[in-house]
């Protein structure tokens, strides 16, 4: 029986990825990108943000910097158990790490060794996937209409097949409020 995915609507359920292949693949790309890892410690005392600084592949460890604020070092330290989250092109990524955490340098500056997770729950929560565009890459866009009065030039932040996000220079008074909502009728691309 073929499933037509055009056909599902809403979000998409959370999928577990298990194969260490998977995991190795998601924490590389939060390295490339940069992304923000939220850490938060279970005891509920304290949450915490770090970065992915490396990725072994062969001896299944990574490497994470410092964690702000620096409080948090010594819940890890403690081997206090945490749960990780990060957002990737709008989708939730979460994992537990239970592991002791080993206090390491990397490239001269205090960091973080641990092991690969056993896991990771990834979510999709919309229906369309947001394709981020680079900083570097961001096309401009105006929104004008008879309504707004007059012309605001602003940046493509980010599109889907339902929708948009644009990023303003200035608040635009004639919304009534932030994250307003307009419905387009003349699209020139």
């Amino acid at each position: 029986m073929r499933i037509d995915p055009l056909s599902e609507r809403g979000p998409q359920p959370p999928k577990l990825a298990s194969a260490t292949l998977e995991v190795l693949a998601m924490l590389r790309q939060f390295q490339e990108h940069h992304d923000s890892l939220e850490i938060r410690f279970r005891n509920g005392r304290l949450k915490s943000q770090s970065f992915v600084l490396a990725v072994d592949f062969d001896r299944k460890l990574f490497v994470i910097d410092e964690l702000v604020p620096v409080e948090a070092e010594q819940l890890l330290l403690d081997r206090e158990p945490f749960d990780v989250e990060v957002f990737r092109d709008g989708v939730r990524v979460v994992w537990s790490c239970e592991a002791p955490v080993k206090k390491v340098l990397h490239d001269g500056a205090k960091a973080y060794q641990l092991s690969l997770p056993s896991d990771m729950m990834i979510h999709q929560r919309r229906n369309a996937f947001r394709a981020n565009t680079g900083a570097a890459e961001r096309p401009g866009i105006t929104l004008s209409s008879a309504r707004l009065g007059q012309s605001y030039p602003g940046e493509l932040q980010d599109i889907s097949a339902s929708g948009c996000k644009i990023a303003f220079s200035r608040r635009i008074a004639s919304l009534r409020r932030f994250g307003g909502c307009l419905q387009a009728r003349n699209r020139v691309l």
